[in-house]
Order: C-alpha cells, then sequence, then structure tokens
C-alpha cells in the first residue's frame, strides 16, 4: 500500500450507511489519510515491525483504517509463528479490552465521526479517535513490508483471491457488502480494499469502483432503496 499516491488519489470511494439511514461518503484520500494517522499511532505506542495487533471490531470504516494503518506500519493482524501473541488490541468492546492480556489497549468507538469515546475510560485504555486524531495526516515514513511476510496464510490467501476477483470487475462497479458482525468480517473487508487498492492504484482517471457498507440490522427494503441511489448505471455486485 503506497499511501503516498492514494492520497492524492480521490476515485475509489467508500460508501457507508448507519441504522437510521444517515449516509456517508468517504474519498480514498480521506480513508488514507486515516490509516496514515493510525500508523503514527501504531509508531506511538508499539516497535513495529516486531509486534502484532489484534482487530476485534466489526467490519466499518474505522477497522479498516486500524487494520490498513497497522499493515502499514509493518505491523501484522494474523497469527504468524513469529508473533504468536498480540502485542496491542483494538476494540468496540470495553469488556473485550479488559479481559485481554496486551500490554497496549485502544477502544475505538463506532460512531461514524465520534472524536472520543462516549463516556469514561480505565487509565490502562487509550481512547482510539482521540489518539488518532492528534496525529500528523501525512503517513509515517515506514519500509515497506511485502504482504508474504506480513500476513498470516489464510490472509495471504484470502488476499490473493480477491486481488484475482478484483482483476475482473468493471471499473464502474458498486461493491454491495453486508457488513458482518464478526471480526473476521472486518479483516476480509480490510483485505478486499488493499486488493482494490492493489489493481486500481495506476489509474488515477478513471471512475473506480465504489464500496458500500450495509449495516447487518437495515431491513431489506432500506437496503434495495441504498443501492438504487448509489448505482445510477453501474454494475451491482454483492459480496457475501
Amino acid at each position: 500500500m503506497q499511501l503516498n499516491t492514494l492520497i492524492s488519489h480521490h476515485n475509489l470511494a467508500i460508501v457507508t450507511y448507519d441504522s437510521s439511514g444517515r449516509r456517508l461518503p468517504l474519498t480514498t484520500s480521506l480513508v488514507a489519510r486515516w490509516i496514515g494517522k493510525c500508523a503514527h499511532a501504531y509508531q506511538q505506542l508499539l516497535f513495529p515491525p516486531a509486534d502484532s495487533v489484534e482487530i476485534q471490531m466489526p467490519a466499518h470504516w474505522r477497522s479498516i483504517v486500524w487494520t490498513l494503518g497497522a499493515w502499514y506500519a509493518g505491523l501484522s493482524t494474523g497469527t504468524r509463528p513469529q508473533s504468536p501473541s498480540p502485542s496491542a488490541i483494538v476494540s468496540d468492546q470495553l469488556e473485550t479490552l479488559e479481559a485481554s492480556e496486551a500490554a497496549v489497549k485502544i477502544a475505538q468507538s463506532l460512531e461514524h465521526l465520534a472524536i472520543r469515546w462516549p463516556g469514561n475510560l480505565p487509565w490502562e485504555v487509550e481512547d482510539g479517535a482521540q489518539l488518532a486524531n492528534e496525529q500528523p495526516d501525512a503517513p509515517p515514513s515506514v519500509t515497506q513490508i511485502a504482504p508474504e511476510q506480513l500476513f498470516s496464510v489464510a490472509q495471504l490467501n484470502d488476499y490473493r483471491r480477491y486481488i484475482e476477483l478484483v482483476e475482473k470487475l468493471s471499473p464502474q462497479t458498486l461493491l454491495v457488502i453486508k457488513a458482518g458482525l464478526a471480526p473476521t468480517s472486518a479483516n476480509q473487508l480490510s483485505l478486499l480494499v488493499a486488493a482494490l487498492w492493489r489493481v486500481f492504484s495506476a489509474y488515477t482517471q478513471l471512475e473506480l469502483p465504489t464500496v458500500m457498507l450495509v449495516p447487518p440490522e437495515v431491513p431489506a427494503e432500506n437496503e434495495a432503496r441504498w443501492i438504487q441511489q448509489e448505482a445510477l448505471d453501474r454494475q451491482v455486485h454483492h459480496l457475501p
């Protein structure tokens, strides 16, 4: 992931809705800046590439930026032989953080525009939104690590599978993803976004695929209406 290139690349959008129907469009440059902020936050708290991070969040734009921020900083988010236990955990659930033995604990609210955790946090838990917001917009200077060194075997297989899928898509595609609640879904979503950027990052003038995240609890009629609003003349491709 070359964030320096992506920050000036505006054509790949992520559109997400909350359960009330509020629409939040995220340009590539905006998402890339937040990935850079999260990478800075990791560098402040951890020692990449020796450390690893556990992301315990549902599929959400917040989980995308914390996961891709870890990868950009050279931190793994999957189990590898050299990093069997995570040094840090990021979660939207305080109970999960309090039960973890990770040295660094980061609480991240899933409110789309939250700038801090809604309430008090234990002294040992960092406020993810506030921490990331304080970081520079420009991505940190890091040595890029190949996916083969960074990903677990399962992650690498999924990443390659997503690249093959994305290479077959028309640039004018609306990718609809029903955002699952499990952390695995967040990991899959981040791998998909990484694959999209890998395939399309060279195309700066084309309209590129839009990723649409639909909350899991949304009624089918609302989902169908939102898809119709976003699709216009584009192909619609549903991902499980």
